[in-house]
């Protein structure tokens, strides 16, 4: 980044190294390496971390996130009001609020633009997350087809109001996801096919200039943000697909500024640069239960117990082992799941169900990812499953849909800090509920659980996580953590959190700081 001349220059007593500057030379690019090359570039379809890494430059929501506690700050709106039935909540749009055309960001941005996400033809992972809103999931769920009956309304060309179904604490935070930022218009297509270029017209502090189909991005700053005086590095360089080795020799060089989890550790010359950060995830194994006798939590729960859970759970193979599906929250209460083996209880309960011995059960089958991880838990329970029960099971990582399977493996990362984004996808009419669990006292105490302040609040949810674990229709595995490659030393603004997302607008250079007795001069000019 800098222009360096190595010189030697008498002083009085000593020698004195001198660095010398070339004059305006600066720091002005940031270059990223991420391991992927897939990169969805439409924000409500997308549902990679990398993506909603590179979204924090393009895309600007209602609010965004704080730099240190992730709680939702003025984005798009400058400020908001909640009524006093917590019911209602009205957003103010600031008036230079713009996309990179230049043209103002309105409240029917956001109106159009969370309606194509509820779209029932286009099934967006995230459109639960507009689940709190009235009619919102009768929308989604093609039971209504009016869009007047969903509770977001444009009530002025600055003035959006929001009205909820019922008081939702954590909904304000959902509102910094990606999947909520404001399309723009000619983006807004009833489409899955997102090729034309106005999906990636954005409101963010950069804008997209180039993007080849395997090559690496440049962004630079956006200057119809409205908050563009804050944004100080004015070029970001995406590289994709580099590889571990590549990836770390570049930063040794200084060719590359961040690595997003995939680099080689043991080569990195600055040890100090790796920053490892307990990730707001959890894998897990999960039944279908949509079928007997999968849907006959005995059955499941029998299955579990058999089997040897300090193999699954290996300690010091995973960054945390557990048997719990929400990861760590001041205020929730401790439990825990099933985390010891007990094949006698297993057996009984499988003969009280009708299957002794597992007799007429039919065949377990396991989708897996095909990564060395998921064969090596799929190993486990198929080793363990054949030894103890008259049963078949079988894993196939080559098989990708959903029809075959009884047994998942899945990672989940939180989308924001409360138990409900791990617990909503269990909801019976939730699109993320791979398992097909339908539940009416778990759907009643994820409602029940709005009523009420924050310590009741979250009892009643860990209440329902605590259904959720004892009928195993989730076996939780492990908490995982993020990698990152990145000298805060020499970058300032980046601090490690549990969504592992650092908004690029608070990113900044540190001044290069010389060695003990290194001198710093600006460079003399040639000619």
């Amino acid at each position: 980044m800098f222009d360096r001349i190595r010189l030697t220059a008498r002083t009085v007593g000593f020698v004195l190294p001198v660095l010398f500057l070339a004059a305006g030379v600066a720091a002005n690019t940031l270059t990223v390496s991420i391991s992927s090359r897939e990169i969805d570039l439409d924000p409500q379809r997308a549902t990679g971390s990398t993506e909603a890494q590179l979204f924090t430059a393009l895309h600007e929501g209602l609010v965004g996130y704080d730099r240190l506690t992730l709680e939702p700050v003025p984005g798009v709106a400058t400020s908001w009001e909640i009524s006093e039935d917590a019911r209602h909540i009205t957003f103010y749009l600031r008036t230079e609020a713009r996309f990179e055309t230049g043209e103002a960001v309105l409240a029917e941005d956001f109106r159009a633009s969370w309606l194509r996400l509820l779209s029932p033809d286009l099934a967006f992972e995230y459109s639960f997350l507009l689940d709190p809103v009235v009619g919102a999931r009768a929308y989604r769920l093609g039971e209504s087809t009016d869009p007047e009956s969903v509770g977001i309304r444009a009530r002025a060309a600055r003035i959006l109001e929001i009205e909820l179904e019922h008081p939702e604490p954590s909904f304000l935070k959902a509102l910094a996801h990606h999947a909520l930022v404001p399309i723009y218009r000619s983006g807004r297509k009833e489409s899955t096919e997102t090729d034309d270029d106005s999906i990636v017209v954005g409101n963010g502090p950069y804008r997209l200039v180039s993007a080849g189909a395997e090559g690496d991005y440049e962004l630079v700053a956006s200057p119809t943000y409205w908050d563009r005086d804050s944004v100080e590095i004015p070029r970001i360089v995406i590289r994709r697909g580099l590889g571990p080795e590549e990836t770390s020799r570049a930063f040794n060089s200084g060719r590359i500024d961040w690595a997003l989890n995939e680099f080689a550790p043991d080569l990195v010359s600055n040890t100090d640069a790796i920053r490892v950060t307990t990730l707001f995830s959890t894998s897990y194994l999960y039944f279908r239960t949509d079928a007997p006798p999968w849907n006959d939590p005995n059955v499941r729960r029998a299955l579990v117990l058999l089997l040897p859970l300090d193999e699954l759970r290996p300690e010091g193979r995973y960054y945390r082992s557990t048997s719990v599906l929400v990861p760590r929250i001041p205020g929730y209460p401790k439990h825990r799941g099933i985390d010891t083996q007990n094949r006698g209880e297993a057996h009984r309960l499988l003969a009280d169900a009708g299957y002794a011995g597992g007799r007429s059960l039919p065949p377990v089958r396991i989708r897996i990812s095909g990564t060395a991880e998921s064969i090596r838990i799929a190993e486990v329970l198929e080793r363990t499953w054949e030894r103890e029960l008259d049963v078949e099971v079988f894993a196939d990582p080559g098989r990708t849909d959903d029809s075959f399977y009884t047994v998942g493996l899945s990672t989940w990362v939180g989308d924001y800090p409360d138990p409900l984004t791990f617990l909503g996808m269990w909801a019976s009419d939730s699109n993320l509920n791979d398992a097909r669990f339908a539940n009416s006292r778990y759907d009643e105490a994820l409602i029940r659980a709005t009523s009420f302040g924050r310590a009741e609040r979250l009892h009643i949810l860990a209440e329902a996580e605590r259904l959720l674990l004892e009928s195993a229709v989730v076996v939780p595995i492990s908490h995982a953590s993020a990698v990152n490659l990145i000298d805060t030393e020499r970058i300032a603004g980046w601090y490690g959190n549990p969504l592992d997302l650092h908004p690029f607008k608070y990113l900044r250079f540190r001044p290069r700081r010389p060695n003990p007795g290194i001198a710093v001069l600006p460079a003399v000019p040639s000619g």
